[in-house]
């Protein structure tokens, strides 16, 4: 009896090897320009955060924090895209401006803090599930849409000189500084963001604004929108003639008409 109980403890045994030792190794991994644009991957490997972009695995790059792609000369190639920024999981910092990017997916780096993707061909920008987000700066690209509504916590918003028709600022509470002129915005609601101190919404499509919340505001520019009926009439917390520094109070042409600014203090 002892023999068969002897045996069987050493198959199973065995058996418990085996099965460790298919299951345990390392899952394999894609390689070169399978996960990686090849040319990001040269990028990578000349600024020194891979050895060789040709046999690098997206083990390499996960715990990278901070990844700073320099603007290149004139004479330099501009990367046109970041396939593979997806397995950068631990990264807080991301600078990749004066490129030729047209999208960027950054809905898998959820630790990010810190993106400056400006002054690239970007038509699509992800930024979904990114809620540590505190400073973006996507100007001068070509986006359309931009959704901030997961990143509660940014503070700093530069999103000028794109083609945007709307804005959702409604999850952003803390937000202090915003640079959304050169788009399209007929309408930008800033109920909610009471910590705003500087707002620079010139030359868009409205016709006035509702800045009466923004009692911390310290900047204010809004020229060259077109109004409406001739007037821009902005909604403060205070009269007309008390008009704080730094705010616009001089008229301005649209397509050679006068548009006449005026402030309301709101009821």
């Amino acid at each position: 009896m002892k023999k068969y109980l002897f045996a069987a403890t050493v198959v199973a045994a065995l058996f418990s090897l085996c099965s460790c030792n298919s299951n345990d190794g390392p899952e394999p991994e894609p390689v070169g320009d399978e996960w990686l644009d090849p040319e990001f991957g040269t990028m990578l490997q000349q600024l020194g955060y891979i050895s060789d972009e040709t046999t690098a695995t997206p083990t390499d790059i996960k715990n990278i924090t901070e990844l700073k792609i320099p603007a290149p000369d004139a004479h330099e190639e501009r990367l046109t895209s970041l396939r593979g920024i997806e397995y950068f999981t631990g990264l807080k910092v991301l600078k990749c401006n004066n490129h030729h990017i047209t999208e960027l997916d950054l809905s898998h780096n959820q630790e990010l803090v810190s993106v400056n993707c400006s002054y690239n061909d970007l038509t699509s920008l992800n930024i979904s599930g990114c809620s540590l987000m505190d400073s973006l700066d996507c100007s001068a690209n070509n986006l359309t849409t931009l959704d901030i509504t997961s990143s509660s916590e940014i503070t700093y918003l530069n999103c000028s000189s794109n083609a945007l028709e709307s804005l959702d600022l409604s999850n952003a509470p803390k937000l202090d500084q915003l640079y959304c002129y050169t788009n399209k915005l007929t309408d930008i609601d800033l109920s909610h963001n009471t910590a705003l101190t500087w707002l620079f919404c010139y030359q868009n499509l409205l016709q006035g604004i509702d800045i009466s919340h923004n009692t911390n505001l310290e900047w204010f520019y809004t020229l060259y929108n077109p109004g409406k009926d001739g007037f821009f009439v902005v909604k403060a917390w205070f009269e007309e003639e008390d008009v704080p520094d730094n705010f616009t109070y001089s008229d301005w042409k649209v397509e050679g008409e006068w548009v006449i600014i005026t402030y309301e203090k709101a009821i």
